[in-house]
């Protein structure tokens, strides 16, 4: 392996050099890698949704109270499918991971909104008919 591309680490000459290497930009890159950019790109989109909603009735998005991300969840219920929902629940956890903060997103009453969101608006695909070809010899 070339130098240039060993990982940091192997490159340190010493437990001391560690902390003059570019370690947080290395770390940086590394988490941006752990997504696809699509879904980064969704998860700020899926949370900017969250922020203004919580600027608009007056409460924190970060750290959000649990009932603050089931009610949001509750206002989403009939305009967006329960995948979407699901998703944007993803974003919002993301967020308070990265910031450090509690995750609001594991609270009982939270995973119970998402639960009977689905159950009442189905989380079922609706399948297509298959494609059908004349004259072809199986």
């Amino acid at each position: 392996m070339p130098e240039s591309r060993a990982p940091l680490a192997e490159r340190a000459q010493s437990p001391h050099d560690l902390a003059t290497l570019p370690l947080n930009e290395a770390a940086w890159e590394y988490a941006q890698a752990s997504r696809a950019t699509a879904t980064r790109r969704a998860y700020r989109s899926d949370f900017r949704d969250f922020e203004r909603w919580c600027e608009r009735i007056g409460q924190t998005h970060v750290p959000a109270h649990p009932k603050t991300v089931a009610l949001y969840l509750t206002a989403l219920a009939g305009t967006l499918k329960a995948g979407t929902i699901a998703r944007q629940l993803v974003a919002i956890r993301a967020v308070h991971r990265a910031a450090g903060c509690d995750d609001p997103t594991g609270n009982a009453n939270v995973r119970a909104v998402l639960a009977g969101i689905k159950r009442t608006y189905g989380t079922r695909q609706v399948g297509k008919a298959a494609i059908r070809l004349k004259n072809c010899v199986a």
